[in-house]
């Protein structure tokens, strides 16, 4: 494949450069244009040393394409202050509170903070600390940065220009870093093709045209699978031009939730928070805010990971998938680990969930990527419940025997004496298969608890 020409606004000035089609953001930012304060750590979406913005939103930007980011606005750590002029406010609070050591991740932490800026994040810190969920570092055991940001967030909120509009000449390549370059025809030749698509019909065509293609929605769990060589598509068909995805509409029996939408738009809509308050509590806790605010419904259903939340959102709530060819309801459309009922250039273009009286899902999740170790879900409508589990490992399912006895009678006792069979559930390096049977029942018996009394 040839090299692509992308054109993008970074720190405030327009840039073009060409990119081999998979080249991801952090590699363009310091290769091609020498923009080296993103550093590069983890490479697998965890450390969130790489985050930058883009149009506002934190982005970890090696799992993000440069392709995918062509005519937006980026903004790196270069631009918060040049060489010669003041820090900015949140550089001079984390030098106050010795809120850096090795500096490494400190790129990253500085640019979610300014995020914060944005966001409703109290300046307190157990919500600052929940807010930095995708910022790792070795070195300050983090109570520096919780300390600066506490004391910074207030000032970012109290001046927003400083926290959205890039200084004149921010950003500018230092004359001493590398010289910018172009993608050379080989790295090119390795990589898929990139198609950014504009209707459903031409995604099917494209589809169609060409088998071994593959859609790219937010790329979070797609962009890591060719990374580490599991996934050689021919092409990466970019869903993210197509507006008609990217919906969330509500009326008095539905959400309807576009294909694209992100997790962080779920999370923070007030109607789904007042009318479906499980499913935005569920987007909530997905991940962290960086892969939140790229990471999309449809995308996440279609992958169905054994561990992630939404495959069980969807089935515990009896959701209709939509997609360009027909529904499929829920029960049919997962079919076991990474599969579903999808067929070759079938895409998903919503969610519909139908109202219930009450919902609950919690999980136990692994600490740095917060996926779910262990998670239910637990609707409850006015005839009948529905229970989901994810976590097991081999994809998600339902817990018939408990939805049987909670139908009955709506207690946390209705399960005494009920057991998850551990045949069910898989052993890693995380719990035994046994460990996991027994979460579950401890899950399901809190939901329960929370939701007695609903719908009364």
């Amino acid at each position: 494949m040839s090299p692509i020409e992308v054109r993008l606004r970074v720190n405030g000035a327009d840039r073009g450069v060409q990119v081999a089609p998979d080249e991801s953001l952090v590699d363009t930012l310091r290769e091609r244009l020498g923009l080296t304060g993103t550093h590069q750590g983890c490479d697998t979406a965890q450390c969130g040393a790489c985050t930058v913005l883009v149009e506002g939103a934190p982005v970890k930007s090696c799992n993000r394409l440069t392709a995918q980011t062509a005519g937006l606005e980026v903004l790196t750590v270069e631009a918060l202050a040049d060489m010669h002029g003041p820090l900015h406010p949140i550089q001079q609070a984390f030098s106050r509170h010795h809120a850096l050591q090795c500096g490494f991740c400190t790129p990253g932490f500085v640019m979610r903070t300014l995020a914060m800026g944005h966001e409703s994040v109290p300046a307190e810190p157990a919500s600052v600390r929940e807010a930095l969920a995708g910022n790792l570092c070795r070195c300050t055991g983090y109570e520096g940065i919780v300390a600066a940001i506490c004391e910074v967030l207030p000032v970012l909120r109290q001046a927003p220009s400083i926290s959205t509009v890039p200084r004149p000449g921010a950003g500018a390549v230092d004359p001493m870093a590398r010289a910018v370059s172009a993608a050379t025809p080989a790295e090119a030749a390795r990589a898929p093709a990139y198609l950014r698509v504009s209707t459903l019909e031409e995604a099917c065509r494209v589809l169609g045209e060409h088998p071994e293609a593959r859609p790219l929605a937010g790329g979070q769990s797609l962009l890591p699978t060719l990374r580490l060589g599991l996934a050689a598509p021919s092409h990466l068909i970019d869903l993210q031009g197509i507006a008609g995805l990217q919906t969330i509409e509500i009326d008095a029996e539905r959400l309807l939730i576009g294909a694209m939408v992100p997790h962080a738009r779920v999370a923070g809509d007030p109607r789904v928070r007042e009318r479906w308050p499980m499913l935005a509590a569920l987007a909530r806790g997905i991940a962290d805010e960086q892969v939140r605010s790229v990471g999309t419904l449809g995308g996440a259903i279609a992958n169905n990971d054994p561990a992630a939340c939404w495959p069980a959102g969807v089935l515990a709530s009896a959701a209709s998938i939509h997609t360009t060819r027909r529904r499929i309801a829920a029960d049919d459309f997962f079919n076991g680990l990474f599969t579903t009922a999808l067929e070759p250039g079938e895409l998903i273009t919503g969610v519909a969930f139908p109202r219930a009286i009450a919902g609950c899902y919690l999980k136990f999740e692994q600490p740095a990527s917060r996926f779910a170790l262990l998670g239910v879900a637990l609707v409850k409508f006015a005839d009948h419940v529905r229970v989901a589990i994810t976590g097991l490992g081999g994809g998600v399912m339902r817990w018939s025997q408990a939805e049987s006895r909670l139908g009955g009678r709506f207690d946390p006792a209705a399960l005494d004496g009920l057991l998850l069979d551990p045949a069910l559930a898989s052993a890693d390096l995380h719990a035994p298969a046994e460990y996991r049977a027994h979460l579950a029942g401890v899950l399901l018996r809190r939901a329960v608890k929370r939701l007695q009394g609903a719908g009364r």
